[in-house]
């Protein structure tokens, strides 16, 4: 399985590519290459044997789950493990690295003391992080296959957090089930999240402080042994503001186009999608409208024919760029 694939930045007008297995490669407009050194994978502490762990290996593996470039600095989510006490547990973490294009010194930025340490699955282990412009940043975890901790305030799992240093943070909003795509956007100051729920309840939601999202307990998707509910307003939850009910499309990052693109769907978000095996389901590019701040409207799909795990918009020459995870490329829309 060639899952996770990699992540995507823009920097100088070059694309950044971090590979999911810690790999950093520059590309320039010509499409040559170059490899950017770190010391990144000391991080994964890999001598750790995960083949006698219950672990889907691709994704336990790779363990880098976001990239960001903010004033000089790249911000890397990882899925995080160590050993403790002859047990290895298991958390999100985020690196920090001043960006250079010959190597790239990563620390630190945020090593909360929340883990879970038996019994994960991987491929509940995404994790987007942004920006806003007050330089606060957000960071999407998921809850690890563990729903007993998603309302439980003493941990990380199944929440979006505000970083506030290394190991401190504040709960942003809770009931969260796999976070794979977060958006701030700054023109309305709205942060955007999507996840993948149960069968046929994936969300896209609109994260407002202090809110509960409803997981594990309500869901428009069904899951036989947490979901007892699928009205989140009549259990006192915030409902999603889109979701597709009748098919898994495998929701995952999200950007929004500039107003003033030459696209003809400027001025909206899309959604890209890791599910589906035909035109009609998945394997999309969804785009869609806010409607006060209330709901999301689908106004228009693109079938990619492909697993889209990153998409980012490159305002200042006006093209999408997204990682294509079967054909393991790189794709490029310019109109």
């Amino acid at each position: 399985m060639r899952r996770p694939l990699g992540y995507l930045e823009i920097i100088d007008d070059n694309i950044i590519y971090l590979a999911a297995d810690g790999n950093i490669l520059v590309i320039y407009d010509d499409f040559s290459k170059k490899e950017i050194k770190s010391n990144m994978k000391s991080f994964f502490n890999n001598e750790i044997d995960l083949k006698k762990i219950n672990l889907l290996l691709s994704f336990a593996l790779k363990p880098i789950r976001d990239l960001l470039y903010h004033e000089g600095f790249l911000y890397v989510v990882i899925f995080h493990k160590e050993l403790f006490d002859n047990d290895v547990r298991f958390s999100t973490a985020v690196l920090k690295g001043k960006f250079n294009y010959d190597y790239i010194d990563f620390e630190y930025f945020f090593k909360p003391d929340s883990y879970v340490s038996k019994k994960i699955d991987s491929t509940h282990t995404g994790g987007r992080i942004v920006v806003n412009q007050q330089r606060e940043f957000y960071l999407a975890v998921p809850d690890y296959r563990h729903a007993d901790k998603v309302n439980n305030l003493n941990n990380i799992f199944g929440k979006i957090l505000k970083i506030k240093s290394i190991d401190n943070y504040e709960i942003i909003s809770i009931g969260h089930r796999n976070p794979q795509g977060l958006y701030y956007d700054t023109e309305n100051d709205l942060l955007i999240e999507s996840e993948h729920g149960p069968s046929a309840g994936d969300e896209i939601n609109l994260i407002k402080f202090g809110n509960n999202y409803g997981w594990p307990t309500t869901s428009v998707g069904i899951h036989d042994t947490y979901v007892k509910y699928h009205d989140h307003i009549k259990q006192g939850f915030e409902p999603p503001i889109y979701s597709p009910l009748l098919y898994a499309l495998g929701p995952s990052q999200i950007i929004k186009i500039s107003k003033k693109s030459k696209f003809n769907f400027k001025g909206q978000y899309i959604l890209a999608s890791l599910s589906g095996h035909d035109k009609y389901v998945g394997n999309h590019l969804y785009l869609f409208k806010i409607i006060n701040k209330k709901k999301a409207i689908i106004s228009e799909k693109i079938f990619v024919n492909d697993r889209v795990r990153d998409i980012i918009y490159d305002d200042r020459r006006d093209r999408i760029i997204l990682t294509l995870e079967d054909q393991q490329a790189i794709g490029i829309i310019t109109k």
